[in-house]
C-alpha cells in the first residue's frame, strides 16, 4: 500500500540523511583534530626555539668562566638548530600574519643576541676575561632576552587560544554527532512504528474488504430460488445477523410515500394482538435518521431493558444488551 511505501521510503531518507550528516560531523573532527595536532606541534617548536637560545647563552657563560672549548657545544649547537627552528615556524605561521610578524622580530632579536655572544666569546679567546664579562652584564644582551622571552610567550598564548578555539570545535562536533545519532535513532523508531501502524491498518482493510466480499458472496447465495419479498427480508435478515454476529435485526423497504416498512426480521420480540407491521418515516426514530442521512448510526450503551426478550413461552425485559 502507498502509506506504508511512503513510510519505509522516509525511514529510508532518514538513513540517509542521517548517514550523509554523520560523515561530515566526523570529517569536521577530523579536521579538529589534525588542527589541533599542529597547534600542539607549532607550541613545541617556539618552546624548542627559546630552549636553543637559552642554551646558547649557557653555554657562553660557561666558556666566558672557564674558558674551555667543550662548554661552546650548545651554543654551536644553537647557531645551526635556531635557522632551522625559525623556518619551520615560518612555514607554520604562513595563514597567520600576527605570528609571522613576530617570528621576524624574533629573527631579528636572535641575531642581535648571538651577534652579542659571539662579541664576547672573541673577546674571552683573546684573554680579554674582564671585556667579556662586562658585555654579559650590560644591558643590551639582557633586553634583546627579555624581548625575545615576550615574544615567545605571545605567540605560544595565541597558540593556545587557537588550540581551545579548535577544542571548542572539535566538542561541537561530537555533540552533533550524538545529537544527530540519537535524534535519527529516535526519528528511524518513530517512522517504524508508524509504518507498522500502516500495514496494521491496511491488513486490517483488506481482511475487512474479504470479509465484506465473502459476505456479499453468501448473501447472494443465500437469496437464490424463492421471489417473495418476506421471504428474501427474513432470508437476508437472517443471514446478516449471523454474519455480523448481531442478536436481533430488521429488514425495512422504501414505500411509495417515502416512508420504511419493516417485512422482515430476526429475534424480534413478538408483535402484540392486532399490532400492525411498523412503519418508519425518514427522520424518524433511528432507523429513519439512518435511512434519510444514508450512512449507519452506531448506538452505545444502551438502557438494560432497552430490547425485550421474547420465545414461545414468555416475555420479559432483557437485563443486558
Amino acid at each position: 500500500p502507498l502509506p506504508t511505501l511512503l513510510g519505509f521510503a522516509l525511514a529510508v531518507l532518514t538513513i540517509v540523511v542521517v548517514a550523509a550528516f554523520s560523515w561530515r560531523t566526523q570529517r569536521t573532527q577530523a579536521e579538529a583534530a589534525d588542527a589541533m595536532a599542529r597547534t600542539l606541534a607549532v607550541q613545541e617548536q617556539i618552546q624548542a626555539l627559546g630552549s636553543a637560545i637559552k642554551d646558547a647563552e649557557t653555554g657562553q657563560r660557561g666558556f666566558l668562566i672557564t674558558g674551555l672549548d667543550n662548554y661552546l657545544l650548545p651554543f654551536n649547537t644553537a647557531q645551526v638548530t635556531l635557522p632551522a627552528a625559525t623556518e619551520r615556524l615560518r612555514a607554520s605561521f604562513q595563514n597567520y600574519r600576527s605570528q609571522l610578524a613576530r617570528l621576524e622580530l624574533v629573527e631579528q632579536l636572535v641575531k642581535a643576541k648571538l651577534g652579542e655572544m659571539e662579541e664576547s666569546i672573541a673577546m674571552r679567546r683573546k684573554g680579554d676575561g674582564i671585556g667579556a664579562v662586562t658585555v654579559v652584564q650590560g644591558d643590551r644582551g639582557r633586553i634583546l632576552m627579555e624581548r625575545i622571552r615576550t615574544l615567545l610567550g605571545e605567540m605560544e598564548r595565541e597558540e593556545r587560544d587557537r588550540a581551545a578555539e579548535r577544542r571548542v570545535l572539535w566538542d561541537t562536533a561530537v555533540q552533533q554527532t550524538a545529537g544527530m545519532m540519537w535524534g535519527g535513532s529516535a526519528l528511524l523508531l518513530v517512522l517504524t512504528a508508524v509504518a507498522a501502524a500502516l500495514s496494521a491498518r491496511a491488513h486490517r482493510a483488506a481482511r475487512t474488504e474479504e470479509w465484506l466480499k465473502a459476505g456479499l458472496a453468501g448473501l447472494g447465495v443465500e437469496l437464490q430460488g424463492d421471489p417473495h419479498v418476506e421471504r428474501l427480508a427474513d432470508v437476508a435478515t437472517s443471514f446478516l445477523a449471523r454474519w455480523t454476529d448481531a442478536r436481533v435485526g430488521g429488514f425495512y423497504i422504501t414505500q411509495d410515500d417515502g416512508s420504511y416498512l419493516r417485512v422482515g426480521g430476526y429475534a424480534l420480540p413478538v408483535a402484540a394482538e392486532g399490532e400492525t407491521a411498523p412503519v418508519v418515516r425518514g427522520g424518524d426514530t433511528l432507523v429513519g435518521q439512518a435511512a434519510r442521512d444514508r450512512r449507519p448510526v452506531h448506538v452505545t450503551r444502551l438502557p438494560a431493558d432497552y430490547l425485550p426478550v421474547s420465545s414461545a413461552l414468555g416475555r420479559a425485559a432483557s437485563t443486558g444488551c
